[in-house]
């Protein structure tokens, strides 16, 4: 953009004082630039017309933030899924439930590069910390002597249910507690002698 016009229509290479406003009342506005076309809706109207209204200095750093403004590298669901080791169906579930950002082109889906990678770090890192948590609990279990008890039926479906919920220390126990059941009873029919 040019700024040093005095007059600032004609420095953005329009010849009416009056541009803004009839562009901010038009019924309908297209931009073109090169092959591209873009029909601006109300929103975008009256953002066209304000920078058309807008001081030199207010132009400069509109202008200084778009030339900084990087492009958004996007993937698609496969893509996603690959950079996380999950599921295609899974990358759209979380999105779903607002883990990633989508944004729909036509009637595929695109997600932030950015955004996926920084899912993958956090997942991880909570990965991490449930296996050092599981690892200290069953540790304490194991000091405790808690590792020799089998676990109710009840405390197996309890376990299962804090699995899934995300409590993996507290079911690592338990599970180990069947664990080790099992395999007492496995070594205890071993040494059995048969047809008793």
């Amino acid at each position: 953009m040019v700024r040093h016009a005095p007059d600032r229509t004609a420095a953005l290479g329009f010849v009416s004082r009056d541009f803004s406003t009839g562009l901010s009342a038009a019924p309908t506005v297209s931009l073109t630039v090169g092959t591209e076309r873009a029909d601006l809706n109300d929103r975008g109207r009256s953002i066209v017309a304000a920078l058309f209204d807008a001081e030199p200095d207010t132009l400069a750093r509109v202008e200084d933030l778009l030339n900084r403004r990087k492009p958004v590298e996007m993937v698609s669901p496969e893509e996603a899924a690959v950079i996380l080791g999950v599921s295609r169906p899974t990358v759209v579930r979380w999105a779903s439930a607002g883990e990633l950002t989508d944004h729909p082109v036509g009637s595929h889906h695109r997600y932030p590069r950015a955004e996926v990678e920084r899912l993958r770090e956090a997942r991880a890192a909570a990965a991490a910390a449930n296996r050092e948590a599981a690892q200290a609990a069953r540790a304490r279990a194991e000091e405790a002597g808690d590792l020799d008890v089998a676990p109710t039926p009840e405390e197996l479906i309890a376990a299962g249910a804090a699995f899934r919920a995300g409590d993996k220390a507290a079911a690592e126990v338990v599970f180990a507690r069947a664990r080790r059941a099992e395999a007492h009873r496995s070594a205890a029919a071993a040494g059995t002698p048969a047809g008793s």
